[in-house]
């Protein structure tokens, strides 16, 4: 299994406050890293967790936490395949944001399954073959 963790489930993992280490997705993205499951970001999702620190000494601790995870780059085909991803979204009644759908579909071609908090993914999951954990009761 490969993980594609979104900005919100890194979010939750990496937040200072309780509230965020009791939710199931702590919990999954927490035994995937003690597991060896391999775990990426992608480009935007690094910017989004990055962004918003009052203190560049935190940021700079989080670039050297985030260091060993490897960055999904996409490529032409990947934001053509994107805009095909939303327009199928579009017919089945669901909008999805642009950069949900990037990430949509660097999990598909990439063979990831994506581990999100973001009840949006689940939505896109329904109109194509994109493998979303965990499921949303």
């Amino acid at each position: 299994m490969r993980i594609l963790a979104d900005t919100s489930a890194w979010s939750l993992l990496l937040r200072r406050e309780p509230a965020g280490t009791q939710s199931p997705v702590v919990e999954l993205f927490r035994d995937f890293l003690e597991q060896g499951v391999p775990v990426f970001l992608t480009g935007l999702i690094y910017q989004e967790v990055l962004t918003g620190f009052r203190s560049e000494p935190r940021r700079d601790e989080l670039v050297d936490k985030l260091a060993p995870f490897e960055l999904l780059q996409p490529r032409r085909d990947t934001h053509e395949q994107a805009a095909r991803l939303a327009d199928r979204c579009l017919r089945k009644g669901v909008t999805a944001s642009t950069i949900d759908v990037l990430i949509a579909q660097l999990a598909i071609e990439r063979d990831c399954t994506l581990l999100t908090a973001d009840a949006d993914f689940h939505s896109i999951a329904r109109c194509v073959r994109l493998r979303v954990i965990p499921a949303l009761s």
